[in-house]
C-alpha cells in the first residue's frame, strides 16, 4: 500500500467518524436518553438477577446446613425469618427509589463517557491522518490534534441547538476534550514506551556491530 492510499483511508476514517458524531448528535434527546436508559435498565436488571440468585443461593445452603441440628420449631422460625427478609428487600419502597436515583445516574454517566470516548478515538485517527501526511510523531502534532477535537466538539455543540431537545453545553465540550485529552496521554506513553525500546535495541545491536569488527 503506498502513502498516498494510505493518507486517503485516513482521512475518509475521520470524516466518517465525524459523521458517525454528527449523527449521534442528530438524535432527539427524548429518543437518545431512551436508548441509554434502556442499556442501563439492562445491566440493572442482569445485576439485580445475579445478586437475587446468589441471595437465594446462600439462603438455602443456610438451611440446608442447620436443618440437621434444628428441630421442628426452630427450623419453621428460622425459614419464616429468610422469607420475610427476601420479601422486605424485593417490595421495599426505600429501595425502588433507591434503584431509580441508581439508573438515573448511571445513565447520566453513560452519556458523559460515551461522549469522552467518541473523541478519543477522533483524536486517534486525526492524530494518524497527521502522522500519514507528516511521515513523523512530534508533540505539536498531538496540540494539533487535540485542538481539531475541539473544535469539533464546539461545532456539534452548536449542531445540537437546533436539535430537539438538546441543548449546546460547553460543560460537554470540555468532556469531549478531556476524552481527547486521555487518548492523547495513552499514545504518548505508548510511544515513548515504543521508542525506548527501538532505542535499546539499536544500541544492542551498534554493541554487537563493534563487537563483531573488533574480531
Amino acid at each position: 500500500m503506498n502513502q498516498k492510499t494510505k493518507i486517503t483511508i485516513s482521512a475518509i476514517l475521520v470524516v466518517t467518524w465525524m459523521a458517525i458524531i454528527f449523527c449521534f448528535s442528530s438524535v432527539p434527546a427524548d429518543e437518545s436518553n431512551r436508548q441509554s436508559l434502556e442499556i442501563v435498565n439492562k445491566a440493572v436488571e442482569k445485576f439485580e438477577a445475579k445478586s437475587n440468585l446468589d441471595i437465594i443461593s446462600n439462603n438455602e445452603e443456610k438451611i440446608r446446613i442447620g436443618q440437621a441440628n434444628l428441630n421442628e420449631e426452630d427450623r419453621y422460625s428460622q425459614q419464616k425469618q429468610i422469607k420475610n427478609q427476601n420479601r422486605t428487600t424485593n417490595t421495599s419502597n426505600n429501595q425502588t427509589k433507591q434503584k431509580e436515583t441508581l439508573i438515573l445516574k448511571l445513565n447520566r454517566l453513560l452519556r458523559k463517557f460515551a461522549h469522552a470516548s467518541v473523541y478519543f478515538i477522533l483524536y486517534i485517527l486525526v492524530l494518524n491522518l497527521i502522522y500519514q501526511i507528516k511521515g513523523k510523531y512530534k508533540l505539536v502534532y498531538c496540540i494539533i490534534s487535540i485542538v481539531v477535537c475541539f473544535v469539533y466538539a464546539c461545532t456539534d455543540e452548536f449542531h445540537q441547538l437546533f436539535v430537539d431537545g438538546r441543548a449546546g453545553l460547553f460543560s460537554d465540550v470540555i468532556i469531549d476534550t478531556i476524552g481527547a485529552t486521555i487518548s492523547f496521554i495513552i499514545v504518548d506513553a505508548i510511544h515513548r514506551i515504543i521508542s525506548l525500546i527501538h532505542k535499546k535495541d539499536k544500541r544492542l545491536s551498534n554493541k554487537k556491530e563493534k563487537v563483531d569488527t573488533k574480531r
